[in-house]
């Protein structure tokens, strides 16, 4: 064998293993590359979370501890923003609306808690301290009880009696001042023929009061009665998710039957309709 061919053999060589050192390094850098895109972020989302609704729930203790009740509840709407539908949190619900003087919310929210827990003893010694004053707060009037246990149905039946005769101005300004939940559903209860009012307060309520089904139903019922049927549909099923009482389901239906029928989906629309139906018989 010639020089010439030898010189020509040892070239192809080198150059053979050139290429499969380039190609060994492309595959290693692609394959690093695809690695370093699967590989996910080292951020610890739970773990903040839990350090947020932590810090949120003890500034809800410290606030009660003092007296601050409505900051207290502030602070428990955020834990419930972070952790929805939390036992505790929904105890502490209950316990700070006693002290505002407001029996009916901190039954309905032991009530959710007792759900989760039905064989919690401070629960239900938290609850018998609830009917003891509400009795005492009631006094003689008879059929009180009843009449705390069904006052959302009827308000939605008929609309609150106490509306009627309440001037506008003084619950406007009340709920502005304080944000308080019973003033905005005075507000609601008032703007039911009105939409584009009861779009706008219902809205803020879902933000101020995120447990609380009613704004939910009036935001649906607001985006029903001006045609945005889509959005009122997304609306009633999250806050269906918090309705635990059947007297109130019945209303998330009819209006839940109502958005479908918007959107030309009988089938839905005749569904809900027959489960309200159900219910009112």
């Amino acid at each position: 064998m010639n020089t010439k061919k030898i010189a020509y053999r040892k070239e192809r060589c080198v150059l053979y293993y050139k290429g499969a050192l380039f190609s060994l390094f492309f595959f290693l850098t692609t394959l690093k590359g695809v690695a370093q895109e699967r590989a996910p972020v080292p951020l610890d989302i739970t773990e903040e979370m839990e350090l947020n609704f932590q810090d949120f729930f003890f500034k809800a203790l410290s606030e009660k501890a003092i007296g601050n009740y409505q900051k207290a509840l502030e602070n428990l709407e955020s834990c419930n923003q972070i952790t929805p539908n939390n036992v505790a949190v929904f105890f502490e619900f209950s316990k700070n609306y006693l002290e505002l003087g407001n029996p009916f919310l901190a039954k309905e929210y032991v009530a959710r808690a007792l759900k989760k827990e039905p064989g919690n003893s401070w629960m239900q010694k938290h609850l018998t301290k609830i009917l003891k004053k509400e009795k005492q707060s009631l006094g003689a009037t008879k059929n009180s009880q009843k009449a705390s246990s069904l006052s959302l149905k009827d308000s939605l039946e008929k609309g609150s009696t106490s509306n009627k005769t309440r001037d506008v101005e003084d619950v406007f300004k009340t709920y502005e001042t304080a944000k308080s939940y019973s003033a905005l559903k005075h507000i609601l209860e008032g703007s039911k023929e009105n939409a584009t009012q009861l779009l706008k307060y219902s809205a803020e309520g879902i933000l101020l009061f995120p447990a609380q089904p009613f704004v939910y139903l009036m935001h649906g019922k607001a985006l029903n009665l001006k045609k945005e049927y889509g959005k009122a549909l997304e609306t009633l099923k999250n806050g269906l998710d918090f309705a635990f009482e059947v007297s109130i389901e019945l209303f998330f239906y009819k209006e839940l039957a109502i958005s479908y029928q918007g959107l030309g989906d009988e089938k839905a629309a005749k569904k809900y309709s027959e489960k309200s139906k159900k219910i009112k018989n």
